[in-house]
């Protein structure tokens, strides 16, 4: 196996004592990825650090059995400084947990994003409530009955079945329905009102919302709560569909349904709490400050190489009332390649793993050039344009 393995002459001229690690990073890369015949190239450049870069790990490989990560589903065992990050890709499944008093790791995007918001209470349809039919029946605390008697009941009260005044509205036949309690809450008696409600969902990047998907990841055949499972050879991983307590195929209401490994894992998914109770809905911010705790209040880890990526942070382990957005996903070093017989030298000091020596600086390679670098500047703009086009990782 011919590899060569080049670093960037400001790294060596500036960071003497890091070479050997540079070089044994290097060797391990083409190792790794099976290299041959070609350049490995990289280095800090201006930087005090080895660039790194993060991707995201999809919801199959988290319980794939092709997966060296899932293998024994070992944590890691020591926290360490997060990893900072040269970059971080889009991720697919992101936890958003943003508290003005938490402890802030970072801000990533994702395809979907587990986020509150407000939506309709029939869901897409977004039907028109009206609310002049109840004017003159509640005030902001209390609601009207039939028998002219005043109870305590609004929004709060009956989402968090506090006091026995909602339960007597319940039992009072004028109200078919606590939709009303929308109007309440939003003091409006508009006949065209739209009524909605704070909850946790999954949101996309385009701004739809749903509570659930359709199906999901499983190790196993036969998940808590799933049927129908089909075994994906490609992602040695179950797709399964829900199922009731018959073992019939259903749609699970609201976040009732699990994260992406159904509701029967928890890995990398929690239910989003209510503070004050165990609601999956609750008033919104503007009216009761941070009424959420979830998701993972208490923090997380990661399974032993795998990263909560949190914008231009890597962590281990989410701390104890972390603040941000993150995804699951892996980083690594930021290297590219360069075919070999595009040229054996690169007026650069170099690493050969086939003769394992240093090269000196070849000055002709650069003599007469009408380019803006300088003798000694090899940039890897310079480096492609000298030698072509390169494979970029």
């Amino acid at each position: 196996m011919q590899v060569v393995l080049l670093f960037f002459s400001l790294c060596l001229q500036h960071c003497y004592g890091w070479e050997n690690t540079f070089i044994e990073l290097g060797e391990t890369i083409a190792d790794s990825f099976n290299l041959s015949n070609c350049w490995v190239c990289g280095g800090p450049g201006d930087l005090n650090e080895w660039p790194w870069v993060a991707q995201p790990v999809q919801p199959k490989w988290w319980v794939s059995n092709l997966s060296m990560v899932r293998n024994g589903t070992e944590l890691w065992a020591q926290d360490s400084s997060p990893w900072r990050l040269y970059s971080s890709g889009m991720g697919v499944l992101c936890l958003n947990r943003t508290k003005q008093d938490g402890v802030h790791v970072g801000q990533s995007k994702c395809e979907w994003t587990l986020s509150p918001g407000f939506d309709c209470w029939d869901d897409d349809n977004c039907l028109p409530y009206n609310c002049s039919k109840y004017q003159g029946r509640w005030n902001h605390t209390h609601v009207k009955l039939t028998n002219d008697t005043w109870v305590a009941c609004t929004y709060r009260l009956y989402q968090l079945h506090y006091g026995d005044g909602c339960a007597a509205v319940k039992q009072d036949t004028f109200f078919p329905d606590f939709g009303f309690l929308g109007c309440q809450r939003d003091n409006t008696t508009d006949e065209n009102h739209v009524n909605r409600f704070y909850r946790w969902a999954w949101q996309h990047d385009n701004g739809t919302r749903t509570t659930h998907f359709r199906q999901f990841w499983s190790s196993t055949s036969q998940p808590e709560w799933g049927c129908n499972c089909v075994w994906k050879a490609g992602a040695g991983a179950w797709k399964c569909e829900h199922c009731n307590s018959a073992g019939q195929s259903f749609i699970p209401p609201g976040l009732r349904g699990g994260g992406p490994l159904g509701p029967g894992d928890h890995l990398y998914f929690q239910y989003p709490r209510y503070s004050l109770n165990t609601s999956l809905w609750a008033l919104s911010p503007e009216q009761h400050s941070d009424p959420w705790n979830g998701p993972f209040p208490n923090g997380t880890w990661a399974l032993k190489g795998h990263y909560w990526i949190c914008g231009q942070y890597a962590y281990r382990r989410l701390p104890p009332n972390w603040s941000g957005v993150c995804y699951v996903g892996y980083i690594r070093p930021l290297f590219f390649l360069l075919p070999l017989h595009k040229g054996s030298t690169l007026g650069i000091k170099v690493y050969d793993n086939l003769i394992r020596t240093k090269r000196s600086l070849d000055s002709t390679l650069t003599s007469g050039s009408s380019q803006k670098w300088g003798t000694q500047e090899w940039p890897p703009e310079r480096i492609i344009e000298h030698y072509g086009p390169a494979t970029w990782n």
